[in-house]
């Protein structure tokens, strides 16, 4: 599972090098603080992508796989909403009213689930905040 989990990061990585070997893109210097940069900017990216793939494999352990497929839909409002109140990005109504009823489908749904766990559901709940978490350190990030 971690080899297949990884293959994207490492094709990007490679084809990224072989881009910048070509000349095709352009390297810059991040600023005369580096280790700033990395710290506070690329490790949460890759902090909240750990978790977020720790916990989310770790949630079918105690959820059953179309329960947790249920629950993930309510990942774009969670984001929207972290986007929001970190004045990342403005959320109009109307969007903000859309993911509201993907959320409201998906709870109606998820309500007929015998087998759900509230340790299931708390990790679960744990996998989406750190997905929603490294998109908003990833926006950040590219900024």
């Amino acid at each position: 599972p971690a080899l297949v989990s990884s293959t994207g990061a490492l094709c990007t990585a490679a084809f990224t090098r072989l881009l910048v070997f070509f000349g095709v893109v352009n390297v810059k210097p991040v600023g005369p603080k580096p280790w700033d940069f990395a710290f506070r900017r690329a490790l949460p990216v890759g902090v909240f992508a750990a978790g977020s793939l720790c916990f989310g494999n770790m949630s079918y352990i105690y959820l059953d796989a179309g329960f947790v497929q249920m629950l993930k839909t309510g990942t774009p409002a969670l984001l929207l909403l972290v986007l929001s109140v970190m004045r990342v990005e403005k959320v109009s109504f109307s969007t903000a009213s859309l993911a509201m009823l993907m959320v409201l489908g998906s709870t109606l749904a998820s309500l007929q689930q015998p087998n759900a766990t509230p340790l299931g559901l708390a990790i679960q709940m744990t996998s989406q905040l750190c997905e929603v978490l490294q998109c908003t350190a990833m926006q950040i990030f590219l900024q």
